[in-house]
């Protein structure tokens, strides 16, 4: 009987552009080769390599001919891309005060579990001190897409390490009955207090690898790992705006920034000056502020 057979590798799932290796197995010595690789591409070559550039799951056959006929074999779901995101939502808030930041994900296939593990980190990776500045209190998915998934557990706590790990399953008595959707919103609110700070600075929450446990998203078909995009936890004891660090912002703003730029003038803090969020401080935080305070402009972002 005529048969057709194939291996492909090295990896099979990932995220966009995902290249996979396929190799023809078939016993039988074949002459002709046509490959199908699930997403419109296809070859003739005997050991083609093919690149994916779109997320899904990808069906791949091998047509041959050979010297006992021509023979096919389909394997299904053979690739998986992923181009899922989960992101934590960029925060600005002062000294002595209780946030929330909402974790994002984006999702292309069903999800069956998150193990989400983070850290919270200055930008030179020192830890910022506990509980006297930064507090993690809890986590909560009320009101949110993992409402009604059943387990919402910290599996690892350490607040002076300012590390964390969340794992989140749904409905354990009927599985599949509540797997979330392929969707985009809030999976999880994270709960801080800030306490004191040393000045202004931002923080960064990102992911990290605990206790073995690296950020995961479960599916029907595999495991994998989603394009994480960092958050910022912005502390700062001034407005923006406010260059002089009197508590408002008045045209005496506009004075002191203009006598550090070109006058000599002592050098105002970055966040407080800089009132267009352009991460520096030029003539343009300057029209920025008279905009705000004459002609009806947009007040400083946080």
């Amino acid at each position: 009987l005529p048969a057709a057979a194939f291996s492909a590798g090295p990896v099979l799932l990932g995220e966009a552009p995902l290249t996979v290796d396929f190799v023809d197995e078939s016993p039988n010595s074949p002459t002709t080769w046509n490959w199908d690789f699930g997403d419109g591409g296809n070859s003739t070559d005997q050991n083609p390599s093919h690149t994916y550039y779109n997320y899904g799951l990808k069906t791949v056959s091998l047509t041959v001919d050979e010297p006992n006929g021509t023979a096919t074999e389909v394997l299904k779901n053979l690739v998986m891309v992923t181009a899922d995101t989960l992101r934590f939502e960029p925060i600005s808030t002062q000294p002595n005060t209780e946030v929330v930041i909402p974790v994002y994900l984006d999702n292309k296939y069903l999800v069956s579990s998150i193990m989400l593990p983070f850290k919270i980190r200055r930008p030179d990776g020192s830890i910022p001190s506990y509980p006297s500045y930064i507090r993690f209190d809890s986590a909560s998915t009320v009101g949110l897409r993992t409402e009604n998934w059943d387990q919402v557990k910290a599996i690892y706590f350490d607040p002076y390490g300012q590390r964390f790990t969340y794992s989140l399953l749904p409905n354990t008595t009927t599985p599949g009955s509540n797997y979330l959707q392929p969707d985009t919103g809030a999976i999880l609110n994270l709960y801080f207090h800030i306490g004191t700070s040393p000045g202004n600075e931002t923080l960064i929450i990102e992911d990290t690898v605990l206790s073995g446990r690296e950020m995961k998203l479960g599916s029907i078909y595999s495991d994998y790992v989603p394009v994480m995009v960092p958050g910022q936890l912005t502390v700062a004891i001034c407005d923006r705006g406010d260059a002089d660090f009197s508590g408002s912002i008045n045209i005496l703003d506009v004075t002191y920034i203009i006598n550090y730029l070109y006058k000599g003038g002592p050098e105002p803090d970055l966040y407080c000056a800089d009132a267009n969020a352009t991460g520096m401080i030029n003539i343009l935080d300057v029209t920025y502020i008279i905009n705000y305070l004459y002609k009806g402009g947009p007040p400083p972002p946080p």
